[in-house]
């Protein structure tokens, strides 16, 4: 069985990882179900990508539910982070290029990119 749990800390098991959400409660879980997709085509990464997201948006709800600036914030780096885990657990191609194509990087990605030098 593939799945992908939500968490606030990572925990993978076989063919199913875990991307953790960081609030102020206890960390909360959400399994996401990916059995049923192609994760290397580009219609199952975007799918699992849409299920990845949306159960990060679940389980950092308890961030979002205020008004505040400060607390949409941390929302926002919640979702991000959780989100970014689980792309970098599920490590597949087509789900990662999907993940950064949309400004997501996976956490364990390496940046890369060209430096000039100014002598």
């Amino acid at each position: 069985m593939k799945s992908l749990t939500t968490l606030a800390a990572i925990a993978a098991c076989g063919l199913c990882t875990s991307v953790w959400a960081d609030t102020i409660l206890e960390p909360r879980s959400v399994t996401v179900h990916f059995e049923d997709l192609d994760i290397n085509s580009a219609p199952g990464a975007v799918t699992l990508y849409n299920r990845i997201r949306a159960a990060a948006a679940f389980v950092c709800n308890d961030l979002g539910t205020s008004r505040s600036l400060a607390y949409l914030g941390r929302y926002k780096t919640c979702v991000h982070g959780a989100v970014s885990g689980a792309v970098a657990r599920v490590n597949r191609p087509a789900v990662t290029e999907y993940a950064v194509a949309r400004g997501t990087a996976p956490a364990d990605l390496p940046i890369r990119g060209k430096f000039a030098r100014n002598n």
